[in-house]
């Protein structure tokens, strides 16, 4: 990962801003079911993130 790219580093700021929304709706007492939909958005973002760093 020396040399990442554009794609795969937006990919990564996308995944910590959702990882972050849904960490701030759950302290705020949001209903479960949108946390676990941000959530599953920000670990699905990070993994494609991390595959298109990868290839």
């Amino acid at each position: 990962m020396e040399n990442i790219d554009s794609a795969a580093l937006m990919g990564f700021v996308f995944c910590v801003t959702l990882a972050w929304v849904a960490w701030q709706a759950k302290r705020l007492g949001n209903d479960r079911s949108d946390v676990r939909l941000l959530g599953a958005t920000a670990a699905v973002s990070g993994l494609g993130a991390g595959l298109a760093a990868l290839l």
